[in-house]
């Protein structure tokens, strides 16, 4: 996958069709910052990278980039770690130790995890800009199962 064909994958429907053409004005700031990386250290598969987003965000930026299956990992390790660390420590430590500290982790390959999922995306084909039906579709499912685990997770602790 050369430069051009990334940016392809990753570009938005407002910005310019071909990289050569377009200036660095007209580009947004992380297609920009993706670019950066991709000439940088897009020819290994796992580097580490900062991504503040991914910190404080954490499955709403996987589901952004439409990496929907890392978003459930995310969520479902994030309550297994959390659950483990309740049972060891005091809530306020399991809180700290589960969310933050794992986020943390999670947000310095988020990068490489997303220019991956990009490639994997490009070699099938798949649109850059999806249908607004599975923009909705796949923000809704993955919603939804979130909140309905919340509640089933909130009505076991009050039971226990």
């Amino acid at each position: 996958m050369n430069i051009q064909e990334f940016y392809a994958a990753i570009r938005h429907k407002f910005e310019p069709e071909v990289l050569a053409q377009a200036s660095e004005n007209s580009l947004s700031y992380g297609t920009r910052q993706y670019l950066k990386l991709f000439k940088n250290k897009g020819h290994k598969p796992i580097f580490i990278s900062r991504n503040i987003p991914a910190i404080f965000l954490g499955p709403i930026w996987f589901l952004y980039r439409r990496m929907y299956v890392h978003a459930l990992l995310f969520l479902i390790i994030s309550f297994g770690i959390e659950l483990f660390l309740m049972q060891l420590s005091p809530p306020w430590i399991s809180e700290i130790l589960g969310d933050v500290v794992f986020s943390i982790y999670v947000s310095l390959f988020a990068n490489s995890l997303y220019i991956n999922n990009t490639r994997r995306r490009f070699k099938k084909g798949l649109m850059s800009s999806p249908s607004r039906l599975s923009i909705y579709l796949g923000l809704l499912v993955p919603v939804v199962v979130g909140v309905l685990g919340l509640l089933i997770l909130k009505i076991y602790f009050l039971i226990t």
